[in-house]
């Protein structure tokens, strides 16, 4: 090829975008522990991967987060253990889940467990914005941005503390929907459903289970 048929501003431009590098920013990252945290990490990972600088608050006790090299960890101690948050979590999902009973008695049990949540979170959310050590931690850090989940309201509370640029429903446009539900309906019509990358790959199904549906059928077929 003869580079002289070319101005000079745009073979200059060509190199630039072949050996320039865009610099990665610095994210905070605040989740919610539980699966709310297993839907959140692929992302966290996915950016770190992209060359940002991630940094993830977690409390010293959790259920279900933990370390990666793919991301740093900002711990703070809080005033409950990782088996009291687990019993609190599996009363939750028992509350919710389980078969219901009487209604009047199901709802107080629903409700009751929500506030004991609530509170618990709470409880997690103040340790840490009175942590002086870490709040500073955090200033001095100017992060660019912060992702957390909007179920509890500390994330935004923290965000602005530290000024991130973070949006919840304002200036929203599209919204991409992930969830396992079909009585969401009907919705409006920004709302795409997706899969993503915050679903968790899938291990092939065993080779006996063909077999075993495949029976099942059959016998179903002959006793109908």
């Amino acid at each position: 090829m003869d580079l002289s048929k070319f101005p000079v501003s745009t073979i200059i431009l060509l190199l630039y975008m072949i050996f320039s590098q865009a610099d990665g920013g610095k994210l905070l990252v605040f989740p919610v522990d539980g699966s709310h945290w297993l839907s959140m990490r692929p992302v966290v990972e996915k950016l770190s991967q992209n060359g940002h600088k991630v940094v993830v608050i977690m409390p010293e006790s959790t259920v279900t987060m933990g370390g990666s090299e793919k991301y740093s960890v900002q711990s703070f101690p809080v005033p409950f253990t990782s088996q009291e948050l687990k019993t609190l979590m599996e009363t939750f999902g028992r509350a919710h889940f389980s078969l219901p009973s009487h209604f009047p008695w199901v709802a107080m049990e629903m409700l009751n467990s929500m506030l004991v949540v609530y509170n618990v979170f709470s409880k997690i959310c103040e340790t840490l914005l009175l942590d002086q050590e870490i709040m500073k931690k955090f200033e001095d850090e100017k992060f660019d941005a912060m992702l957390m989940d909007p179920g509890l309201p500390c994330g935004m509370i923290l965000a602005e503390h530290l000024t991130c640029q973070i949006t919840t429903l304002q200036q929203t446009s599209i919204w991409l929907l992930r969830y396992d539900f079909v009585f969401e309906y009907p919705n409006i019509c920004q709302l795409i459903f997706i899969g993503g990358i915050n679903c968790a790959l899938q291990k092939a199904l065993p080779q006996l289970l063909p077999v075993f549906i495949f029976k099942q059928l059959w016998y179903i077929d002959i006793n109908n």
